[in-house]
């Protein structure tokens, strides 16, 4: 072949090469211009778009620990972000372990909660609450000595989203009318993925896996959203029962047993102006009386709790009856310490194993049992509402300015049971509890009467106690007994 011939061959094809290389190069570049484009067109309409209509919106939790799950599901949605504030209208159906726990319409504006019930297994009536004061209560649990479950500990909010223009991609164009946007979101292991048309309008979103926040997984998917003119919310005209006030004086109440610097709470059981005290019958028998004052003591690093009492006391043991007492006991560490104001050398101690024996009651097995009622209240709500579809947890409320009035219907496991009411009166001075009284209370075969409990705003320092001065009365008691 001529030496030329060979030239130009090689020319050619190295021409080519050259050619196809730049030609795929550029067609890369123009795509990624195109892409950040698109991002940047995208992203300006989700931050100029204040107001937003979205047709199915779904927030499903699940619990690690416990294997329970929890839904919100929004219908019609109507939400106003302006000004980082996000106030929202619109059906709301929520779920517990799939099952529907309350159906109603949702309104959430100037930081309040109102809900209109359709349908609930807990309660027919409309309540509202602002969201301070439910912060305030998630606050003063989680700091509480308490308990050590964090049942409130799940904080989520889309400040997250502030980032917007840096951290979303573009990852593909579907179609001609689809285009897909990734936005990472690593502080919750996960991203949260939109979906546009061909002009960059969100109508869709949701999470690519579960949000992450400790040991709750979180799963957002909403569709059909499109961007809407301005619009007002307002709550609808109806009336709400005020559940804020409980908030808050749960809020004070736990704060007396906060971690740093709870000193605890002082309570008047029963009644001193009419001279009602709180009793406690076992059948049909009175067993204790007690008039006086309660002071509960926080725990501290290297101290347990400490129950003071300070009144009179009826004790009634099989027929031996202690009549008319004025006394102040401790309780320690599952033993009572007791001295008798009118013989002030008198100091006893007796453990509350000796009293379950005395009385014929389990502690444990109680606690047990109550604990269950607690954890499967829902549960036990939802076996109600199918034996009965009138039947609510809840069957009457009413709020005041500074009382609440309610009726709880405790929840039973066979049909042919029947459910045992008890009434409860909350009184309130400003934000904090005055007093709480309830109607008789019947577990098993023992009934509280006259159940009266009067808030204290102060309480006294922790008393210093010597229980080696204290004689043991358990054996006496167990003598007693078996006679």
């Amino acid at each position: 072949m001529k030496k030329w011939l060979k030239i130009l061959i090689s020319t050619t094809v190295v021409a080519g090469v050259v050619a196809t290389a730049s030609y795929f190069s550029a067609v890369a570049i123009v795509d990624k211009i195109k892409k950040d484009n698109g991002t940047k067109t995208f992203v300006e309409k989700i931050e100029t778009n204040d107001y937003y209509h979205i047709k199915h919106l779904e927030l499903e939790f699940y619990d690690k620990d416990t294997a329970h799950n929890f839904g919100l599901h929004f219908s019609n949605v109507f939400i106003n972000s302006h000004n980082d504030s996000y106030n929202f209208e619109g059906n709301l159906s929520v779920e517990y372990d799939f099952m529907e726990v309350y159906s109603g319409y949702s309104t959430y504006i100037n930081k309040t909660f109102y809900l209109e019930t359709y349908d609930s297994i807990f309660t027919n009536e409309n309540i509202y609450f602002d969201v301070d004061s439910l912060t305030s209560f998630r606050n003063a649990f989680n700091n509480s000595t308490l308990t050590d479950t964090d049942i409130f500990h799940f904080e989520f909010g889309f400040d997250f989203l502030k980032d917007m223009s840096e951290k979303t991609n573009e990852v593909k164009k579907v179609d001609e009318t689809t285009h897909l946007f990734e936005f990472k979101v690593p502080k919750y292991n996960s991203s949260l993925l939109f979906y546009t048309d061909g002009d960059y309008n969100l109508y869709k979103l949701k999470t690519s896996t579960a949000f992450e926040y400790e040991n709750t997984l979180l799963s957002i998917n909403a569709a059909n959203i499109s961007f809407i003119e301005k619009f007002e919310i307002h709550k609808k005209d109806a009336e709400f029962n005020n559940l804020s006030k409980i908030l808050k004086a749960s809020s004070y109440l736990l704060d007396g047993f906060n971690a740093e610097n709870g000193k605890g709470i002082c309570v008047d059981v029963g009644n001193k102006v009419t001279d009602a005290p709180l009793e406690i019958y076992r059948k049909n028998r009175r067993i204790f009386e007690f008039l006086g004052k309660i002071e509960v003591f926080n725990k501290t690093e290297y101290e347990d709790f400490l129950l003071k009492y300070t009144g009179s006391i009826l004790i009634d043991i099989q027929d031996y009856e202690l009549m008319d007492f004025s006394i102040t006991f401790f309780l320690y560490q599952d033993v009572i310490y007791f001295q008798l104001e009118d013989y002030n050398l008198t100091k006893g101690s007796v453990k509350l194993s000796t009293l379950e024996e005395a009385i014929e009651f389990k502690k444990d097995e109680a606690i047990l049992k109550i604990k269950s009622l607690l954890f499967n209240i829902v549960d036990l709500i939802g076996i109600n509402a199918s034996f009965n579809e009138d039947y609510k947890f809840i069957s009457s409320l009413k709020s005041e300015e500074s009382s609440i009035d309610a009726t709880f219907s405790i929840p039973v496991t066979q049909n042919d049971t029947e459910n045992k009411e008890i009434s409860v009166k909350t009184t309130f001075n400003e934000d904090r509890y005055k007093e709480i009284s309830t109607s008789d209370i019947s577990y098993e075969n023992y009934t509280i009467k006259n159940l009266i409990l009067g808030f204290e705003d102060e309480i006294s320092e922790r008393p210093t106690i010597n229980f080696d001065e204290y004689t043991s009365y358990d054996e006496f008691i167990l003598n007693l007994l078996s006679f």
